[in-house]
């Protein structure tokens, strides 16, 4: 049985070797870690510790060799409501990856800097993590400089990594809480003071969020894709061979160089990109997923695979896409019938007959009492008196009541119809109405006459040939994949609207605003789909934070509405979104001018085969009329034999 001064010894000893890599005490931990949870509003706080044997505290259940102090600690944290976990790296690795992969809002915390811990942090930890999801804390001993700790880690710059190092020039009780980054992996370690800790004052940190402290890349040279896109992304090449990037992006980007001090390196591709079927990527896209750039500034289209391989900005803004068709000139003979729909045009012509026939039947009922109506003889008259009052004429006055009654009821019907197609008639005369064309998707889908175009390797190609709508896919299957070139860029299909006969491109109306071209004149369908465009960047891309912070400045501050506006106004875009009034020209009539002519022609026609017939029919009674006195002469001859009519004359 030992003595009891060896126990004691042995208990001193046990606890002296607990308790020998915690270089705080109790409560200079609970309260700087407490703190840093609530700035950063952590739900929970995984604390890891060098020493294996205090690899499990579980509620009441503790293991042997596990410290007081830590004991204390997950005591003093719990009772701020917060879930709390002790455990050593190894351990904690060894959960499902899944859990691995979603540190969000947890404060992970290393009690010391030993040589043991940074080695497992670097090895095991960063590689199953993703670094930039939780918040970082570290105590540092004093003597321990913050450069060599982490000369061969990298620190991304949206990473929120935190040092707590005593203040050696101070009360040996203050705390200095630095947080810490690196622009890029091949760039200097950079630290800045986020606040303090003390006994007295407690931890005080800045009152800047993390984009206002932390603005500045120090001149690095982001690699910057460019594909060439107008009015989004324009790219000219000056007299020394130096890409020039303008347009709605590049004036963006333009600001964020300046307020971010980055340089950019281009890299021009030709096409925005889409996946093959064998899982690769290609144009622009192609270039973030490989890591082969840092940022596509463009009218890039959020689509489902695209959000799987890459990440999003915030939404730069709204683009609203269309079909677009040339306006081909209305036929002249269709404008006079224009204004009247063809149902209404079918009614006027049904009650022409049956007043016709009704005013034919009383004529008849009549005629058959042997009454006569003067003016209303032959059904034929009847019916021009109709149809003369249709075009506001008159007709002759009856005595007849019935009559009458129709008269006037055929009057009234005529006036207000006249009334209206004169109105709307002038309207269509004066108004440069765009001609009519496919308004929806599925009028596209029926109308066999146009062909259908649209950007390709874009997230329109991807839409329409992976959409599970119906009419969507049956539209590519049947019209987009027969074309045998799509086109390159958005100007070019435009073009191909121009120049094509029954050609329609699907673009943004930013486009069309912008495009020019003689003797052409766009119109557009009714909306197709609206979509939001972001800007590009590699999955898990440090400035994602960063950027995003500054589009939503530019955006609250109005000036991507001043930059939309500059490069989408249309200053003299043949885009016809509005009719507008015009003069009555020759042209707008001469359908009137070949119905007087046409009429004229017929009627001369008319003229010459009813002289025709006239004297055909005369030529006929002649010969009638002749041989009926021949025959007649020859009856008088048998009759009065020829000597006989000679004696009686002589």
């Amino acid at each position: 049985m030992m003595d009891l001064p060896v126990v004691l010894m042995l208990i001193v000893i046990l606890l002296r070797s607990a308790n020998s890599n915690l270089i705080r005490s109790i409560g200079v931990y609970e309260s700087i870690i407490q703190g840093v949870c609530q700035y950063y509003q952590c739900k929970s706080i995984i604390i890891f510790y060098s020493n294996q044997n205090y690899s499990s505290i579980q509620g009441s259940y503790i293991d042997v060799d596990v410290s007081t102090n830590l004991r204390s600690l997950y005591i003093d944290l719990n009772r701020h409501m917060i879930q709390v976990l002790i455990t050593n790296i190894d351990n904690f690795i060894k959960q499902d990856p899944k859990t691995l992969r979603n540190l969000e809002n947890k404060l992970m915390v290393f009690l010391d800097d030993s040589d043991s811990l940074r080695t497992q942090f670097k090895n095991k930890l960063v590689p199953l993590t993703e670094i930039s999801d939780p918040a970082w804390l570290i105590f540092f001993k004093s003597d321990t400089k913050i450069d060599e700790y982490f000369e061969d880690l990298y620190i991304p710059f949206n990473c929120r990594f935190m040092v707590s190092k005593k203040n050696i020039f101070q009360h040996k009780n203050n705390e200095t809480i630095w947080e810490i980054y690196k622009v890029a992996k091949s760039t200097q370690l950079k630290y800045s003071i986020l606040g303090h800790w003390s006994y007295r004052t407690k931890i005080k940190l800045s009152n800047l969020d993390l984009y206002q402290r932390r603005h500045n890349l120090y001149g690095h040279s982001l690699r910057v894709t460019l594909v060439n896109s107008i009015p989004n992304s324009i790219i000219t090449v000056d007299k020394n061979n130096n890409i020039k990037f303008k347009g709605i992006f590049g004036s963006i980007m333009e600001l964020l160089e300046h307020y971010l001090n980055f340089s950019s390196t281009y890299l021009v591709v030709s096409n925005y990109g889409i996946k093959l079927n064998n899982g690769s990527w290609i144009g622009g896209m192609a270039t973030l997923v490989n890591n082969d750039s840092d940022i596509f500034p463009t009218n890039l289209r959020m689509t489902s695979s695209r959000a799987e391989s890459i990440h999003f900005t915030t939404p730069v803004y709204l683009s609203s896409e269309f079909f677009f068709f040339k306006n081909e000139p209305i036929v002249p003979w269709k404008t006079f019938f224009k204004p009247l729909d063809s149902t209404v045009w079918f009614s006027i012509v049904c009650s022409i007959i049956l007043n016709s026939a009704l005013l034919i039947f009383i004529v008849i009922v009549y005629q058959r009492k042997c009454l006569h109506i003067q003016d209303y003889r032959r059904p034929e008259e009847i019916f021009m008196y109709i149809f003369g009052t249709y075009c506001n004429q008159g007709m002759p006055i009856s005595s007849i009541n019935s009559i009458k009654v129709i008269s006037f009821t055929i009057h009234v019907t005529a006036m207000i119809i006249c009334t209206a197609y004169s109105g709307i008639l002038v309207s269509f005369l004066t108004l440069n109405v765009p001609s009519a064309s496919p308004q929806t998707l599925k009028d596209l889908l029926y109308d066999k006459s146009y062909r259908i175009g649209l950007l390709k390797n874009s997230a329109l190609h991807d839409f329409f040939r992976e959409s599970k709508n119906h009419i969507v896919h049956y539209i590519y299957d049947k019209k987009i994949s027969k074309e045998s070139s799509l086109p390159m860029s958005y100007m070019e299909g435009l073009q191909r609207v121009c120049n094509e006969k029954k050609y329609s491109f699907i673009a943004p109306i930013s486009v069309a605003l912008q495009f020019q071209m003689k003797n052409c004149t766009l119109i557009k369908s009714n909306l197709v789909r609206q979509t939001a465009a972001a800007i590009g960047l590699p999955r898990n891309s440090p400035y994602r934070g960063l950027i995003n912070h500054y589009i939503y400045l530019l955006k609250n501050n109005g000036v991507i509405n001043k930059i939309m506006y500059e490069w989408t106004r249309p200053a003299s875009s043949t885009l016809n979104e509005k009719p507008t009034y015009e003069s009555v020209d020759f042209l707008r009539v001469i359908p009137l001018v070949y119905f007087f002519l046409g009429s004229c022609i017929l009627s001369i026609v008319l003229l010459g085969c009813e002289k025709l017939i006239h004297k055909i029919i005369s030529k006929q009674k002649y010969q009638r009329v002749q041989s009926i006195r021949k025959s007649n002469l020859q009856t008088i001859v048998k009759i009065y034999p020829k000597d006989k009519i000679y004696n009686k004359i002589s």
